[in-house]
């Protein structure tokens, strides 16, 4: 029997804010800068982070000025961990589904981003459908996603991994469970494949239309190594509400 894994990172809390920390860890560091560099100067806007974890990059948003920080996450505990390890009063934060949009005011938002989250949501049509209706006209969608290209770079240095078996598989819409050693905490948790056109589909038909894509080099630690690759790992694309 396959064993149930739920979206939520409650079980996997602690072991996931160990593994962040509170600004973020070396392998966010790239994709954070690159949402930064695509949402422009942060001063006086209001941003809404979907499935911010425990809130290390709605922080980084009110260092950079932000006016308001909205965040939220499925995991209660992730929510907890946020509140009270990294206390704040200027961060709104709720935990509900990222396609659960109840309570939040129309055209308010200047910026919605979801962080490395987006493939942990299940409705991406009511996603998008509740993105389009907060965001201000002219407001942008910041999202990121693991580039295609990810497992060929793998398999460079790591020769367990079948690029050629998962490419071919890269099509297929479909749900799985994917088990990571994070130092010594080995967690399972579940993530939503879909190609690319998935998602800038159903960004199209909701009105968001893409602006702007970064596709920043990958860099992998290997037997205590890094090594680097012209191969991306992300790739982090930003569309504007017309």
């Amino acid at each position: 029997m396959t064993k149930k894994i739920s979206s939520s990172f409650d079980h996997i809390a602690e072991a996931w804010d160990k593994k962040i920390g509170e600004g973020g860890n070396d392998g966010s560091k790239t994709t954070v800068k690159a949402v930064f560099e695509l949402l422009g100067d942060a001063k006086n806007k209001r941003v809404y982070e979907i499935a911010c974890g425990n809130g290390f990059l709605a922080r980084k948003l009110l260092e950079q000025g932000a006016k308001e920080v909205w965040a939220s996450d499925t995991s209660s505990r992730l929510i907890t961990i946020a509140k009270e390890n990294y206390p704040s009063n200027d961060i709104h934060y709720s935990v509900r589904d990222g396609a659960n949009f109840s309570g939040f005011p129309k055209s308010y938002f200047d910026a919605v981003i979801i962080h490395q989250g987006i493939f942990y949501i299940k409705d991406i049509a009511s996603l998008v459908r509740g993105v389009a209706r907060v965001l201000k006209p002219k407001g942008s969608l910041i999202f990121t996603l693991l580039h295609p290209l990810f497992a060929s770079a793998r398999q460079a240095v790591d020769r367990d991994i079948h690029a050629l078996e998962v490419q071919q598989e890269y099509l297929k819409v479909r749900k799985i469970i994917v088990t990571r050693s994070w130092g010594k905490n080995c967690v399972s948790f579940l993530t939503y494949k879909r190609p690319i056109s998935y998602y800038i589909n159903a960004c199209g038909r909701n009105g968001l239309l893409i602006e702007s894509m970064i596709e920043p080099k990958a860099v992998f630690e290997n037997d205590g190594s890094v090594k680097r690759t012209t191969i991306p790992a992300s790739m982090i694309i930003k569309t504007v509400k017309i």
